[in-house]
């Protein structure tokens, strides 16, 4: 909501050129825990014996309810909102309603795409301590040799090949680094600008997916969307075959812009 009223990416910082919206903030607010997993986000407020119920009681909430937003998409979480709202308005709801309002309404909008209900999520993000975190492990491509043999009898025998030879075989690897399992999608982009996507359960530790084409691939990105936000490390969700200076530019165009602005303040201050 307040990205949406007082833009993304700069809702909650905008300031001599660094800016943060609200999600961003909440992750940074969690993820900078000395510990995320000290406790799960089902306690009451008294038994966080050793820390973390500011971090874990609001951002952390905030941040899985957006991931389950990216998931389901935002007009079945509008829906989700308005319902438990409307059902228990001055009311006082634990959390167990909400959970029947989510299990109510994406079976109505999805059928079984994300199961017959959505407990599986809520055990790892409400009762569970486990973080999230998808990685792109490696990309290789290859030229393919051609499959050789020969047949007929020994007298009279021809060599063949199957016609591989000069196709390009492709491997991409992905891993479920943190004990979190989501779903999530995977962009695969090719030499020559086509690009595959991909939908991984992320229930394996480990995902392969091969091609074999006349193309490289260049670039792989998992979540390309953002709908996971509880991923704890955005960087490894992508990788490149050929390393790409254009982020590194702009975030050292972008420091060296806030420093410039940080030295004529305090300039004016003399």
């Amino acid at each position: 909501i307040l990205d949406h009223l007082y833009g993304e990416k700069t809702a909650t910082i905008d300031v001599w050129g660094i800016q943060s919206g609200n999600v961003e903030f909440n992750r940074a607010e969690f993820f900078a825990m000395d510990n995320p997993q000290i406790a799960s986000n089902d306690l009451w407020s008294w038994e966080f014996k050793h820390g973390g119920y500011g971090p874990i009681s609001y951002n952390k909430t905030a941040v899985w309810l957006r991931t389950l937003e990216g998931i389901v998409g935002l007009e079945t979480m509008d829906e989700i909102m308005r319902t438990y709202y409307e059902r228990w308005k001055f009311k006082h709801p634990c959390r167990q309603d909400f959970i029947d309002v989510v299990n109510e309404i994406v079976p109505k909008r999805h059928g079984n795409q994300f199961g017959e209900t959505l407990d599986w999520y809520f055990e790892q993000v409400l009762y569970g301590t486990d973080l999230c975190d998808y990685k792109v492990a490696s990309i290789d491509n290859y030229e393919r040799r051609a499959n050789m043999g020969f047949y007929g009898d020994a007298n009279n025998c021809e060599s063949v090949t199957d016609g591989s030879e000069g196709q390009i075989e492709s491997r991409v690897i992905l891993n479920r680094v943190g004990g979190i399992q989501l779903p999530v999608d995977v962009v695969v982009n090719f030499e020559d600008g086509r690009s595959v996507m991909e939908q991984w359960s992320g229930l394996e530790q480990s995902k392969e997916f091969r091609y074999v084409g006349e193309s490289k691939i260049v670039s792989v990105e998992i979540d390309p969307e953002r709908k996971i936000y509880i991923d704890k490390n955005f960087i490894n969700n992508s990788l490149t075959v050929e390393v790409n200076q254009t982020g590194i530019r702009k975030y050292l165009t972008r420091f060296m812009l806030a420093l410039q602005n940080i030295m004529q303040s305090l300039a004016a201050l003399v």
